[in-house]
């Protein structure tokens, strides 16, 4: 399998730039079978990536192209919330993540820590909950009504993960509190650990992704609060 995704990249390459390219010449290039060039061009060609424009001529689609783009997007975005979560660490001097949902499960993009003595270990990120973490709770307050109940019906109510709520009424009447207040806060005792979250709008104003923070119980006095919900 890995030897035909190798190859398949090796006639691809040679295609790039868009100019037509004659089978028998990716055939020679490439140093494969005639026989199996032919046979990847099909597929390609069936799946919408490449297109026969003339006698044994083929050609990459549009469709291959944007699937580039599209990676090159991803990764641009991912620095950019990179940056957004270094620069929450340094404005706040505590740990800072940015988070998204996919699917029904919450994705960290970027994370960042501010060096000091005593810091939130970055693994406190790791696999974080949809019900019992802040990021996950400001994320579903701002999913339609049709998504929060297919969350519901795939996993439950969220129950002792979050305030002991064991309905689809009661998750929403919490969600509706975190829309308002446009803020997730919680204190985890067993951790020494208080977390906020906050959500993050694109261009077009729609909730994409949320912005985390986690501060140790010893680091947190009001005024303190007062500022990071500031910033």
């Amino acid at each position: 399998m890995f030897g035909v995704i190798e190859k398949t990249f090796r006639v691809l390459e040679q295609m790039r730039g868009g100019r037509p390219v004659r089978l028998g010449w990716l055939a020679e290039t490439t140093r494969l079978d005639r026989g199996s060039v032919c046979n990847m061009l099909k597929t390609l060609a069936a799946l919408g990536y490449v297109e026969k424009v003339r006698t044994g001529q083929y050609r990459v689609t549009e469709k291959l192209a944007a699937l580039g783009q599209a990676l090159t997007r991803e990764a641009e975005l991912r620095l950019l919330c990179q940056e957004f979560a270094g620069r929450l660490a340094q404005a706040t001097e505590e740990s800072g993540v940015v988070a998204v949902l996919q699917g029904e499960r919450v994705a960290v993009v970027a994370q960042a820590q501010h060096p000091r003595r005593v810091m939130v270990s970055i693994s406190h990120y790791r696999d974080l909950s949809l019900y019992r973490s802040v990021s996950g709770r400001i994320l579903l307050a701002h999913v339609d009504a049709a998504t929060l109940a297919r969350i519901v019906k795939s996993h439950g109510p969220p129950g002792a993960d979050w305030d002991g709520i064991r309905s689809l009424a009661g998750l929403k009447r919490a969600v509706g509190e975190l829309r308002a207040a446009r803020l997730a806060a919680k204190a985890t005792a067993a951790l020494e650990i208080s977390s906020f979250a906050v959500p993050v709008r694109d261009a077009d104003g729609r909730i994409c992704a949320a912005l985390g923070l986690a501060v140790p119980f010893f680091r947190m006095t009001p005024d303190l609060r007062a500022r990071l919900v500031a910033t």
